[in-house]
């Protein structure tokens, strides 16, 4: 992880809960993964993990990386977001 990236998770570590930083570090840990990939690393069932996906996404954590198939169904791949566009939001 760049330096720019950690200066931006510390920047706003004090406003996220628990549950948010536990899910954060997955992407920090593992890099880019669904949400189904997070709750399994994690233990957790899906609806744990889907909520705080989209808070760190409003928080400019997390981006959408892309998309694959599972079983007919479409997953989106989250990962954190790239350095320029969380520089620009927390100048």
């Amino acid at each position: 992880m760049r330096k720019t990236s950690l200066d931006a998770y510390n920047s706003i570590r004090h406003k996220l809960t628990k549950k948010q930083i536990e899910v954060y570090s997955m992407y920090r840990i593992y890099g880019n993964m669904t949400n189904e990939e997070v709750a399994e690393k994690l233990g957790w069932t899906i609806n744990r993990i889907t909520g705080r996906t989209l808070e760190l996404v409003k928080h400019t954590m997390l981006e959408a990386k892309g998309f694959k198939k599972v079983g007919g169904y479409r997953h989106t791949i989250w990962g954190i977001m790239r350095d320029d566009k969380q520089s620009e939001m927390f100048r």
